[in-house]
């Protein structure tokens, strides 16, 4: 797995190669992270080169989405393959992240997502954004939930 970085402005892309499974999951996502810095105002992942997604590079996916979204950074995934975007399909991540064809794409994604923030590119955020995106709906129902207590029955 190959991770390769542009910077345009305030907005990264990052450009993975190879395949990303349970393998290679964990360094493709702590690759992605440690390019983001303290005054990026974007992300881009760019998937032209993976061939192949496992629920392990979904989990990273989820992982890298979350923890932009905790600096108020946007996230958007381009270029994805047939399997891939099979795969983000299948388990509802394209409803939950935001997907585009190509990097065009995810430019103008990224030029409304930057529109909508406050000015001076602080954490603010917009009124129109104030209600939580489906990504912060569905980690929050997973994230802390307690096990139920055993019914004993007799």
């Amino acid at each position: 797995m190959k991770c390769t970085e542009e910077r345009d402005g305030g907005v990264v892309t990052a450009a993975l190669e190879g395949r990303i499974d349970a393998g290679s999951a964990p360094a493709a996502h702590a690759a992605v992270l440690s390019l983001v810095k303290a005054t990026d105002r974007a992300l881009v992942i760019d998937l032209e080169g993976v061939p192949y997604l496992s629920s392990a590079g979904l989990r990273s996916a989820l992982i890298i989405a979350r923890r932009m979204g905790e600096r108020s950074v946007p996230v958007v995934f381009c270029h994805l393959s047939e399997k891939v975007a099979s795969v983000f399909a299948e388990s509802g991540f394209d409803r939950i992240l935001t997907v585009v064809a190509d990097r065009e794409a995810a430019s103008a994604a990224v030029s409304h997502l930057r529109e909508d923030a406050a000015p001076g590119g602080t954490a603010e955020v917009h009124s129109s954004m104030s209600a939580p995106s489906p990504l912060a709906r569905f980690t929050r129902s997973f994230a802390f939930r307690k096990p139920r207590p055993e019914i004993e029955t007799n």
